[in-house]
C-alpha cells in the first residue's frame, strides 16, 4: 500500500491530456488511435510515477516536519529511500517499454517526448522549483509534451494555437493555484500578534518577531516549492515560501492590508472561469 502511495496513481489522470488530439483530430471514436492514445496514457504515467518517486526522496528531510506531509511513504520512513529509488527506476523502465507496444516512428517519437519530460522534471525536482515563476512554466510545459506525445501516437497533425493555448490554459490553472494565499499565514501572525499582547500585558518588551526564524536560508520564494517551517516563542508553524516573504515584510498595517487581499481571492475564480 505504501508503495501504491508512493506512485500516486490518483495523479494519473492528468495524463488525459494524451487523448486531446483525438478530440480535436474527430477520431475519438476510431478504435486505432484511441488504443494508441491509452498505450501512451500509460506510458506517462509511469514515467510521472517515477517523477513523484524522485520527488519525495529529493523532499523527504522538509516533509518530515510538514504537517501534512510527514506522512508520505518516504518522509514517514514507510518504504526506504533505497527501495524508492528502485520503484523510481522500475516506473521509468516500465514507462518506456510500454512505447514498444506502438508503430516503429510513433514509438521513437514518443521516446523522446517522454525523455526530454523525464529529464525536465528531474531538474524541476532538483533545483528548478525553487524558482519563481519557471517552475510554472515548467508545469504547464509538461501538459504541452502530453498533448505532443498524444499527437504523435495517434498521427494528428497539432496546430500551433492548440499548442498555445494548452500552455496558456495550464499556466493559467497554475498562476490561478500558486497564488491563493495560503491561511496558515494569517494563522502565524495572529498568533504572534497575540503573544505579543500577552507579552505586552505581562510588562515583556522582547518582540516575538525576533524569535522567528527560516529553517533553510537557500530556499527560494517559489510559486510551487515546499513549505518552509519556522519558530516563534518556541511554536513551530509551517507557511509556504510566498507567505513567509510576505511575513517578514508584515506589520500591523500591512498585515490587515494581506488580510483584506486574502478575502478578495475568490475573484481568482471568476477570473479562471472567464479563462476557461
Amino acid at each position: 500500500m505504501n508503495y501504491l502511495r508512493l506512485i500516486r496513481p490518483q495523479h494519473w489522470i492528468k495524463n488525459f491530456f494524451v487523448l486531446i488530439p483525438l478530440f480535436f483530430g474527430g477520431e475519438l471514436f476510431d478504435v486505432t488511435p484511441i488504443l494508441s492514445g491509452l498505450v501512451v496514457f500509460f506510458a506517462f504515467s509511469f514515467v510521472a510515477s517515477s517523477v513523484y518517486c524522485y520527488n519525495d526522496i529529493v523532499d523527504a528531510d522538509d516533509d518530515r516536519h510538514h504537517p501534512l506531509k510527514c506522512k508520505r511513504p518516504v518522509a514517514s520512513g514507510a518504504v526506504s529511500v533505497r527501495h524508492a529509488y528502485w520503484l523510481m527506476a522500475l516506473m521509468f523502465v516500465l514507462g518506456m517499454a510500454t512505447t514498444l507496444l506502438l508503430e516503429s516512428q510513433a514509438m521513437w517519437n514518443v521516446m523522446a517526448v517522454l525523455l526530454f519530460y523525464y529529464v525536465l522534471n528531474l531538474a524541476y525536482c532538483s533545483k528548478l522549483k525553487q524558482y519563481a515563476i519557471l517552475d510554472v512554466c515548467i508545469v504547464a510545459f509538461g501538459f504541452v509534451l502530453r498533448i505532443i506525445a498524444g499527437g504523435q501516437a495517434t498521427d494528428v497533425e497539432l496546430s500551433k494555437w492548440i499548442v498555445l493555448m494548452t500552455f496558456l490554459l495550464t499556466l493559467f490553472l497554475s498562476f490561478a493555484m500558486s497564488f491563493k494565499l495560503p491561511l496558515d499565514l494569517t494563522k502565524a501572525r495572529i498568533n504572534c500578534c497575540s503573544l505579543s499582547e500577552s507579552r505586552a500585558s505581562t510588562g515583556s518588551s522582547k518582540s516575538p518577531h525576533t524569535s522567528v526564524r527560516h529553517s533553510s536560508q537557500k530556499s527560494l520564494p517559489t510559486l510551487n516549492g515546499a513549505s518552509h517551517a519556522g519558530h516563534c516563542n518556541g511554536k513551530r508553524f509551517f507557511i509556504s515560501p510566498i507567505s513567509f516573504q510576505f511575513f517578514h515584510k508584515c506589520t500591523d498595517r500591512s498585515y490587515q492590508s494581506t488580510v483584506h487581499r486574502q478575502r478578495r481571492i475568490p475573484v481568482s475564480k471568476h477570473l479562471l472561469l472567464y479563462g476557461l
